[in-house]
């Protein structure tokens, strides 16, 4: 059982789930932002709704270039952006370079987004295990999980004795790491059909229209924008 569900190439997407789960400024993001960066929380809002809004517009150019040239090399290159803008995150208290960073990062958010999950099941599918999805899915949830938690704990042990600004700059730590394991990972070699579609205004018209005939999807939709915005309210308030 133990090496069914974790020996092979799933230890490969456990650990670097796990490693990308160690965000260890989360714990200290409201001081870090207006003690280490001098910013407000007005300026502190700007960014964030500066990444959601850059993470929206890059979410359909990103996923073309997962479509292109493989899922984990998207993945590895987001885990290895998020590194980078962290190092420059926690080096440099100026608004302008904050607002870069969240740039950067919403670049790498959206070079993840869905190819994590669909490098994942390809891989079953390729293997004939797909049945085992829901399991896996779960098994990698539960491991990001652990990850968030222990990343919490250990970034306010670092900052506090170390500095604000250290938890930010050891989050690239972990996120390189989670990059070279997943670059390890043979691509494989089913992949998704690929649209026929070429317009990708026609291609956000068809994913709306199947979004809005889909009763499962809409209460998906619901629960997560819930779990977000309770996480939201969680660090900032």
């Amino acid at each position: 059982m133990i090496k069914k569900y974790f020996g092979g190439f799933l230890w490969k997407f456990y650990t670097a789930d796990f490693l990308s789960s160690l965000v260890f400024s989360i714990a200290v993001l409201v001081p870090f932002y207006t003690e280490w960066g001098n910013l407000t929380l007005a300026q502190v809002q700007i960014t964030q709704a500066w990444f959601m809004f850059w993470a929206f517009v890059m979410e359909v150019p990103t996923g073309v270039i997962a479509d292109r040239f493989g899922r984990k090399y998207s993945v590895a290159a987001g885990a290895l952006l998020i590194a980078a803008a962290s190092l420059i995150y926690g080096s440099i208290p100026k608004f302008e370079i904050f607002l870069l960073c969240e740039f950067l990062m919403a670049i790498a958010f959206a070079l993840v987004s869905g190819a994590n999950e669909a490098l994942l099941y390809d891989t079953l599918k390729e293997q004939g295990r797909e049945a085992e999805s829901k399991k896996i899915f779960g098994r990698v949830s539960a491991v990001g999980i652990a990850g968030a938690i222990v990343g919490t704990i250990s970034g306010s042990i670092i900052a506090s004795r170390f500095g604000l600004n250290v938890p930010m700059l050891a989050t690239a730590i972990p996120f390189t790491l989670a990059a070279i394991i997943i670059w390890t990972i043979k691509e494989p070699v089913i992949k998704a059909k690929k649209s026929e579609v070429k317009n990708y205004f026609e291609i956000a018209k068809n994913g709306i229209s199947f979004f809005y005939n889909h009763r499962s999807l809409k209460i998906l939709a619901i629960d997560s924008l819930v779990v977000l915005a309770a996480a939201y309210f969680l660090v900032w308030f």
